[in-house]
């Protein structure tokens, strides 16, 4: 066989054999690849949900600072991921946050405040142990306790500043207008039976003279907040129908918070502006 021939065939062999090679990499390179929705799953759920255990330990045990510590290393897994997340990512992102976010208060950092004295002007930053004489920065008092706990979970607010406005325009600074909802001179049964009306999840309310949350669940539906009535004065977690302020209040106006403008500010790190003042 010509000599030429026998070259010519040998390159033709090695080139179709070099381009079989690259389609079969090209195959397996495509086959590695993901959606950016299944990688973030893989790459941050496990993290998203770290466990804080603190429900077997008395409220003196609980190291609020680690807690606080974990939920903002949280955060910043979230916010890295939302950084570079397309739009149909960021709204898997927000629905995760939002469930991580409503999580941690609910199960964490409320109970972590428990029993903490209230004093009027009350502001402290941490959970502090009940006793007969509290000082400010022993206590909180109901408007402190709303804007601390929020404050605390990674939300850029004006605490102090927040804290000292009548508890509406505190809500008017967090919460949408068309998730602002008022109720006059009704019972509180007639209210209890008008929030099943209303989307689940955490409200702040505005009462005659107080503030606190409130957590709208249909068969759990709870005033949290720090109690000023003499039979308490502290932090507590109750019943809305009893003998609580909520209960007796003439005006009542409830704000949703953690929709998705308020967590889309809390993925970002935007600052929330003081309009109401």
């Amino acid at each position: 066989m010509n000599k030429k021939i026998i070259i010519g065939s040998i390159a033709l062999l090695t080139g179709l054999a070099g381009i079989i090679a690259s389609q079969k990499e090209a195959k397996l390179h495509d086959s590695m690849i993901e959606s950016p929705s299944a990688i973030l799953t893989k790459k941050t759920a496990p993290n998203y949900f770290t466990t804080f255990e603190n429900n077997s330990k008395s409220r003196n045990e609980v190291n609020y600072d680690s807690l606080i510590t974990s939920i903002k290393n949280q955060q910043k897994i979230f916010q890295q991921d939302y950084s570079v997340a397309n739009d149909s990512v960021k709204k898997i992102i927000i629905s995760e946050a939002t469930n991580f976010v409503q999580d941690k208060l609910i199960n964490d950092v409320f109970p972590a405040w428990y029993g903490t004295p209230w004093v009027f002007g009350g502001n402290a930053s941490t959970p502090k142990e009940n006793k007969e004489s509290a000082s400010r920065k022993e206590s909180i008092d109901c408007g402190h306790f709303v804007t601390e706990t929020l404050y605390d979970v990674g939300f850029n607010i004006e605490k102090n500043r927040l804290a000292q406005l009548a508890s509406e325009n505190i809500i008017k600074n967090l919460s949408e207008p068309d998730e602002i909802f008022r109720y006059r001179n009704k019972s509180i049964q007639a209210v209890n039976e008008q929030l099943d009306n209303l989307s689940e999840g955490l409200y702040i309310t505005g009462l005659d003279c107080h503030t606190g949350f409130i957590l709208n669940e249909k068969n759990n539906k709870r005033f949290i907040h720090s109690s000023y009535y003499p039979d308490q004065m502290q932090v507590v977690s109750e019943p809305i129908i009893g003998n609580n302020p909520f209960a007796h209040s003439k005006y009542r106006v409830l704000g949703k918070i953690l929709d998705e403008n308020m967590m889309d500010n809390w993925l970002t790190g935007k600052k929330f502006e003081v309009k109401y003042k």
